[in-house]
């Protein structure tokens, strides 16, 4: 490759970025992080371990077999296809509190979907965790916005994220 494809690339790239804005993410209490959000559907689910456009402009860089790092995966696969809500998040708390997250979408009306706590993981040398939640198909409409709201198994309320329309 030379180094005018590669640098159209990472043209390319900057302007997705620079064009997409992420979900907006509200943290409620100071103490808690969000570093990353993603939602998945099917059997295969992975976030980044670190910010999500400069991963999968790395990763396509080196499929065009230019010499650049990627950052790790976290990967999850299941037996079964299902929508996944998946979060990288640190925080200021005891590990039993962060690695106990619960999750619910709520639409405009007020109406209460919880989320069904699937899989997590936990990057100790970084106190980063990574949480998926999931839901079927079914419960879903695809016409309805929603925001994810975040909290601790107590019930304090520690992020919202307005997720739009979940298609």
């Amino acid at each position: 490759m030379t180094l005018a494809a590669g640098s159209f690339v990472l043209a390319v790239g900057f302007l997705a970025w620079a064009c997409v804005s992420p979900p907006r993410v509200r943290e409620l209490d100071e103490r808690f992080r969000m570093l990353g959000f993603k939602v998945s559907r099917g059997t295969n689910h992975s976030i980044w371990l670190g910010n999500p456009l400069e991963a999968e402009m790395r990763a396509r860089l080196r499929k065009l077999h230019l010499p650049v790092n990627v950052p790790w995966k976290h990967e999850f696969r299941s037996g079964r296809s299902f929508r996944a809500v998946l979060v990288r998040y640190s925080g200021r708390f005891s590990h039993d509190e962060l690695s106990g997250l619960e999750a619910e979408l709520v639409d405009a009306a007020g109406n209460v979907v919880r989320l069904l706590s699937v899989h997590s993981g936990r990057y100790p040398s970084d106190n980063e965790y990574i949480k998926t939640w999931g839901l079927p198909e079914t419960w879903i409409d695809g016409t309805t916005s929603y925001d994810l709201r975040i909290s601790l198994r107590e019930g304090k309320d520690l992020a919202v994220v307005d997720v739009g329309k979940l298609e």
